[in-house]
């Protein structure tokens, strides 16, 4: 199960800042999203208890290979179990290392690896008599097969595709054998670094979509030799790895430095680790996990005893405002309203010490007109402390929702709240249940899961959290629709009296007194920087519920320390590395508790942080020469020079490195497929300007102008909407300026090039000089990083806009049905009986995902990344039709709703891998909100927040529509990229209702917030994450969209999103904030500065990506580093916009334009003097991959049917 934690440690191991920790997560445990999908197509596996085979070519067939399991040195008593499972030194053929190495007299080959094989070689067998992949499965009939394919794949040069097919066709072939395959990337390749690398990348791929074991063997030996592979790890200048290095053999322990000095060490050992990972988790685990244990409705059990306790401490705690910072400990009542508000209550422990929970109830009395209807209890893993005050008055020493310890105690972190330790997060454990209807004195029983108990029992959890689940209430009278938002929903605290006061009633069962078993197979993993161990069995019946963890005779707070899970079933739980010292051996001790607070013996260890070096921003300033400040005499005015995104409020303007003109010259630097410009202005109106620039030595170079024509805005006119130029155009403080853009060319010449820019009006003409420096590197023409330009319909023209959007490398994506659930038309494919058509969708929609709608562009051949289906609650099922009135999507419809989702999800994804869509990635995306119902219902289709979820309701019902689509594109099977977005503005509310399920996680100024939460979830479930909001106004800096694109890049975002970016043609009249693209009479859209801005923005993060690989750096890494070098320092705010939730906007104070162009001088001349001249075109965002179901593990108690 994924759990996390507020996350000192967890945030540590998902997105560490050490080379040796961070770069190997895909090597790491396996998700239990693919520990799950593996063990459903493995349950009727056949083979041969603990057969092995080893699967590959020369570097499988090499005797070192193995020599490490066969007698290595440092071998743990649980790498000895799993040696002994598979059958090591059998030397038969159950024994797949001797399989592997023994040479076949036919030469070259062993009886499962043979030199200088390809994969397309392996499939079909025959190179050197070698039987195919699919007859060595029948021989052998192994369990699992470690399979190490593609180094003379990459020799030979064979295409990216072909091998994509190859090695899909192979996962087909274990599929059907129904044997576990481990696959492994390839290590570094010295005579063909970037196919390799592209290769690996196939590799990882696949592993995540079709959720597959992998040994991330690249990014192993680079976490550890990032630089110095060849010569050691490698042999020098071969693609074989090195056997004996500096001492270290192929049989030394597997310590941290020897597992730099010898190639086949390393893989010996990661195979053995990754085998026996496996083995714990699907072979040796049952196949199901148990059901949860149903809590009677009335809490007594009739087979136990009955104990009754009172509540003994309770607080009410509130998020609003300042209200955050207050303490109710001493009020007369407690209250629950939603996110907004809720209470703390906690037992004496000492009477169900030693006794088995078998169930528990929650008693309270209503202090108000408001009853309960679905309420979690959720445990709490951080001590607080009940307080004395009422009114939300803040109590030195007492808690309160920011702080645990008021004024300045966090509840886990530095910068935490209360959310970090309850309600899933800070390994704290959730359950809902509906409460009954109020008696006649107002007494409501709430059931509570035994496990939450068990946890209070265990010491594990400080108490309880009572949450009310249902949050804002409505009702309808046919047309009529009646919102109450945050009903105030009050009960009795222990303060009002005996009479009244909260209790408990517990049934408990037999007696355990026996201490459960030890923690097994513990370990320090000092690659991925975790602590590991195996969940034990308990000798009694209570179950093993938590671990308790000493460093140094230093406890670990429990929001530090996974829950138990299954037994059998692998913990891993990162450590904090600026919370010990580094290159010192601390002792460790792990000890076991099981559900009635036993203790096991301690299980000890040590382990050993790696020394790190503090990361420096790679690369030196460049010495960049500003020019003059001032103009240049054309006519009866004066010209200057500005970058394209430059804020002018004098003229001439300030000096820059730009504009010299004191030599009539322009100063531009650019990398190859990069697009650059910059506008000329005048002091005075110069109509009918006629411009010219050639650039002799730079064939292929696009060059466009463009007459940025003013709009009103602040009691000015500033200039925003670029209108194309091909003739005259007049240029003046109120007529506007001209604008210049380069389009540098892929195959241009690194180096200077020089050219002229002709000004010409009536007689007068002006010539300056325009000097080119071209990097010897180039940009991606796949995006890196998506500024998506999110839109709710077209004026027409349709395609001119997606063609605007690309050219500016940015995202079009158009949101294809309105809020009454209408789908726009022919965004959706013709259903009849049951049969897509999809003739016209395909004419529609067929050119941007194929390429072929942007062949004459600066990106040509590149689809659109990003689009959105109309999949939606209204379609292909119909909201009046089917919905019956329930606030919980799980009981709102019939099956057969469900199933036309299922069915239509499937039709996408089968119709998109067959047409060979496979680089968009398309987003099943629910918009709808219920506010749009208060102008009636039929006004929106959907009862509840899907866009922006407020309420666990919300949550629940998008954990239900996600689960459903992933159904369907699971049993499409493919690799169309089929994405789940949901728009989150509280991610802090979230729980784990949507682990597992969401693949695009858009998020508000809340990502900032909670941004050790964000990245954690990224890290475990592949998500790509993008941070919405509203572009800057017209006459701001328009440098803050370029920045906010870095900014977030900085911040582990793969994109941005401004909420709207289409123009009215009032946009032209009055400022549009929202008007990043300008309709025209013509239908054709142009573009605005300010879309210049994202574009600038997305090719600084190009650069950036480029110089995180080079340098050995992850994106947090070199985010932290160039956030501070830039000094941004973004304060986020609202808009002023009342129609609904405001989307906020980023605001960046002064920015300097100079900062920015120094440093992309600054990373280009790190990249040349580091790497061969390379032409990236390949996208390293995630592929998320494909869902088996939700993981989260919180739910319901008992399911009670349905209860508005």
């Amino acid at each position: 199960m994924r759990r996390f934690g507020w996350i000192a440690a967890v945030g540590i191991g998902l997105a560490c800042s050490s080379l040796a920790w961070g770069q190997v997560a895909d090597s790491g445990a396996e998700s239990a999203e693919t520990i799950r999908a593996v063990r459903q197509w493995f349950a009727g596996n056949t083979g041969r208890p603990g057969v092995v085979l080893h699967l590959g070519d020369s570097i499988t067939y090499a005797n070192p290979y193995g020599q490490w399991a066969r007698s290595g040195s440092g071998q743990t008593d649980a790498d000895r179990a799993v040696l002994k499972w598979m059958h090591t030194n059998a030397r038969d053929d159950q024994d797949g290392w001797f399989l592997a190495a023994n040479d076949h007299p036919d030469g070259g080959r062993s009886e499962t690896a043979c030199s200088g094989v390809r994969l397309d070689e392996f499939l079909a067998g025959g190179k050197r008599n070698l039987p195919s992949l699919e007859q060595m499965l029948t021989r052998y009939r192994p369990q699992m097969a470690v399979m190490l394919l593609g180094t003379n794949d990459v020799t030979a040069q064979r295409t990216v595709p072909a091998f994509r097919r190859d090695l899909l066709t192979a996962v087909g072939i274990f599929r059907k054998a129904k044997v576990i395959p481990i696959l492994n990337t390839l290590p570094p390749h010295h005579h063909r670094p970037d196919l390799a690398k592209q290769f690996s990348q196939v590799i990882r791929e696949i592993a995540r979509t079709e959720q597959l074991p992998l040994i991330d063997l690249e990014a192993e030996i680079l976490a550890r030799r990032p630089t110095d592979w060849n010569g050691t790890l490698m042999n020098r200048n071969d693609v074989h790895p090195s056997a004996s290095i500096n001492g270290v053999t192929p049989t030394s322990a597997p310590t941290a430095e020897n597992l730099r000095n010898s190639g086949y060490l390393l893989r010996g050992w990661l195979t053995v680790r990754k085998i026996a990972e496996l083995k714990r988790a699907i072979i040796d685990a049952p196949a199901t996990s148990p059901a949860p244990t149903p809590v009677p409705m009335t809490g007594v059990n009739p087979d136990a005893e009955g104990v009754k306790l009172p509540v003994n401490r309770d607080l009410w705690l509130s998020t609003v405002d300042s209200e955050a910072q207050g303490n109710n400990g001493g009020a007369n009542k407690l209250k629950l309203k939603s996110y907004q508000e809720f209470s703390l209550v906690d037992l004496d422990a000492t009477a169900l010490r030693g006794r088995v929970i078998r169930s528990a109830t929650l008693h309270v009395k209503l202090a108000g007109p408001e009853r309960l209807h679905r309420i979690t209890i959720s445990s709490v893993s951080a001590p607080w402390i009940e307080g004395k005050s009422s009114n939300y008055q803040p109590e030195t020493g007492a808690s309160s929702f920011a702080r645990r310890v008021h004024p300045d105690g966090w509840w886990s972190v530095p910068g935490s709240d209360f959310t970090s330790v309850s309600l899933g997060l800070g390994h704290s454990l959730w359950r809902m249940a509906d409460a009954t209807p109020p008696d006649a004195n107002g007494w409501q029983q709430i059931p509570v899961d035994p496990r939450v108990v068990q946890l209070r029992l265990a010491g594990i959890s400080e108490g309880f959290l009572m949450f009310d689940d249902t949050g804002s209430e409505w009702s309808r009278n046919g047309e009529a629709f009646q919102m109450r938002p945050f009903p105030n929903r009050y009960v009795f605290s222990r303060e009002s009296g005996t009479k009244s006061a909260p209790y408990w009633t517990i049934s408990v069962g037999e007696t355990d007194t026996a201490p459960p078993n030890s923690p097994q197979n513990a370990a320090w993993n000092a690659t991925t920087g975790t602590l590991e161990w195996d969940t034990p069995t308990d000798v009694g019946p209570a179950g093993v519920v938590g671990f308790r963890v000493r460093i140094r005779g230093q406890s670990l707070p429990a929001w530090q320390v996974p829950l138990a899970t299954q037994p059998g079933n692998w913990i891993r739980m990162p450590i904090d590395m600026d919370g010990f010292p580094q290159g010192t051996p601390l002792p460790v001790e792990i000890v076991s508790v099981d559900g009635v607070g036993n203790v096991s013996k301690p299980i000890a260890l040590t382990m050993t942080l790696p020394i790190r070096q503090r990361a420096t921003l790679p690369g030196t300033d460049p010495q960049r020469k500003l020019g003059s400040r001032g103009a240049i005499p054309f006519g009866d005015h004066s010209v200057a020079v500005v970058d394209e995104l430059a804020t002018v409020t004098n003229f001439p303007p300030a000096a820059s490195s730009l504009w010299h003109p004191d030599r009539k010259t322009i100063r531009l630097t650019a990398a190859k497929d990069e697009i650059i410009g910059f506008r000329l202005l005048s002091d005075g109106e110069i109509p009918d300007v006629t411009a010219s620039l050639t650039m002799p030595t730079l064939p292929g170079v696009r060059i466009d102008f463009g007459h940025c024509v003013n709009v009103p805005a602040n009691r000015d006119n500033q200039p925003d909407p670029v209108l194309p130029v091909s003739g005259a155009t007049p240029i003046g403080p109120k007529s506007g300026q001209l604008l210049v853009e380069l389009h540098i060319p892929r195959e241009a010449k690194a180096g200077s090039h020089r050219g002229e820019l002709t000004l010409r009006r009536r007689g007068s003409e002006l010539t300056l000089a325009v000097e080119l420096t071209v990097w010897n590197l180039a940009l991606s023409r796949e995006l890196n990083f998506l500024p998506e330009m999110n839109a709710y319909g077209l004026p027409g023209a349709e395609r001119e806009w997606y063609r605007l959007a690309h050219q500016h490398r940015t995202v079009l994506n158009v949101v294809p049905y309105s809020q009454r659930g209408i789908v726009s038309e022919g965004a959706a494919p013709r259903i009849q009986n049951g049969q897509y058509d999809w003739r016209d969708w395909d004419r529609r929609y067929g050119p941007l995902l194929d390429g072929s709608a942007f062949a004459d562009l600066p990106r040509a051949g590149v689809p659109i990344d990003c689009l959105y289906l109309p999949i939606h609650e209204n379609w292909p099922g119909s909201m009046a039709e089917f919905y019956n009135g329930s606030y919980w999507a799980d009981q709102a419809f019939p099956p057969e709703y469900r199933q036309r989702l299922v069915d239509t999800s499937r039709a996408f994804a089968k119709h998109f891998d067959e047409r060979g869509y496979h680089r968009t990635r398309f987003h099943f995306f629910l918009n709808g909100k219920n506010n749009f119902k208060q102008n009636g219902w039929s006004r929106g289709s959907s009862p509840w927040l899907l866009d922006e979820p407020a309420h666990l309701q919300d949550f629940w019902a998008l954990r239900w529509y996600g689960a459903a689509f992933h159904q369907g594109v699971r049993e499409a099977g493919g690799t169309a990229k089929m994405l789940f977005r949901a728009d989150i503005s509280r991610p802090q509310w979230q729980r784990d209702t949507l682990d597992g399920l969401l693949d695009y996680n858009v998020l508000s100024s809340a990502m900032r917030d909670y941004h050790r939460l964000i990245t954690a979830r990224q890290s475990a479930d592949q998500q790509l994450i993008l941070e919405y909001g509203t572009a800057n106004t017209i006459g701001s800096p328009n440098l803050h969209g370029a920045a906010w694109c870095v900014d977030a890049w900085c911040l582990g975002a793969h994109g941005v999103i401004p909420w709207q970016t289409i123009g009215t043609p009032q946009a032209w009249k009055q400022p549009e904030e929202t008007a990043l693209f300008y309709p025209t009479d013509s239908g054709k859209p142009v573009p605005s500065l300010r879309l210049k801005a994202y574009r600038r923005g997305q090719q600084d993060v190009e650069y950036l990506v480029q110089l995180a690989a080079v340098a050995g750096l992850s994106q947090l890494e070199l985010g932290q580093l160039v956030r501070a070098h830039l000094q941004l320092q973004p304060k986020r705010g609202g808009t002023g916009f009342v129609g609904g939730e405001d989307a906020g906007r980023v605001n960046y104070g002064n920015l300097s334009g100079e900062a920015f162009a120094a440093f992309r001088e600054r990373a280009a001349r790190y990249l040349e003097s580091r790497i061969p001249p390379q032409l990236p075109n390949g996208s390293g965002l995630p592929t998320p991959p494909r869902r088996t179901g939700p993981t989260g593990i919180g739910g319901m108690v008992a399911p009670q049917g349905a209860n508005r």
